[in-house]
């Protein structure tokens, strides 16, 4: 093998798939859903960094619970109060005494009407696909059902693979049936598409939105965790 640990794998993968998937965002070992994600990527567009400076304070003071119900609001840019009712399963008054009042107050939501709720400018921040990549040096089976499982949140998965491990017509076409994408890594610091799989459209909605709200609010706050390029 070219390889003797993972690690050594991942400044190449990151290096060149942020040019292959054309990505101006990494992350590197991001939890989701009690695992830890080997490599994410990004494509992001915002105005200017600074502007957002103003809502540091407020995203950095949120508990889990309140990202997971600004998430949903930010995916959808405004909600109604019915839509919020049905989602949480909780009364008008509960929602707004548990989220909406701390929300409003922060700046981060505004009321637009009697039932309507609108995020503030924080969220012109455009967050495009997120592509998941799990490493390992051989053991097909296991990255292949991590990478399954990072359905919930990317839009697109793939696995690296030292490239000195030859896979069988077989093995590539069981990737192909899950629609995981497959990239190998040289020692010649050089990444190759091997499979390029289809956007994927089993995700989790409430993965979806949270893992792009936390994006969001790392580049806000300057968290270490997502890094631009």
């Amino acid at each position: 093998m070219y390889f003797k640990l993972e690690k050594e794998m991942t400044p190449i993968i990151k290096q060149n798939a942020v040019r292959i998937f054309k990505c101006n965002a990494v992350s590197e070992e991001l939890p989701v859903n009690h695992r830890i994600v080997d490599i994410v990527l990004s494509q992001i567009s915002f105005s200017q960094q600074n502007q957002f400076e103003k809502y540091r304070t407020a995203l950095n003071k949120l508990s889990m619970a309140e990202l997971d119900v600004l998430a949903d609001i930010y995916i959808k840019r405004k909600v109604s109060i019915h839509y919020l009712i049905k989602k949480l399963r909780l009364s008008s008054e509960s929602i707004k005494e548990m989220y909406l009042k701390k929300l409003i107050e922060n700046g981060l939501l505004v009321k637009t009407s009697k039932f309507m709720y609108e995020t503030t400018d924080w969220s012109s921040i455009k967050i495009g696909n997120m592509v998941a990549i799990e490493a390992k040096l051989s053991d097909w089976k296991t990255v292949l059902a991590q990478a399954v499982d990072n359905f919930t949140f990317a839009d697109y998965s793939y696995v690296a693979l030292d490239e000195s491990i030859c896979l069988s017509n077989e093995v590539i076409e069981k990737f192909i049936e899950k629609n995981v994408g497959i990239l190998t890594v040289s020692g010649g610091d050089k990444l190759k598409l091997v499979y390029k799989c289809k956007k994927n459209r089993l995700t989790n909605p409430s993965d979806f939105a949270l893992q792009r709200m936390l994006l969001c609010r790392d580049l806000i706050c300057n968290r270490s965790k997502w890094k631009l390029l």
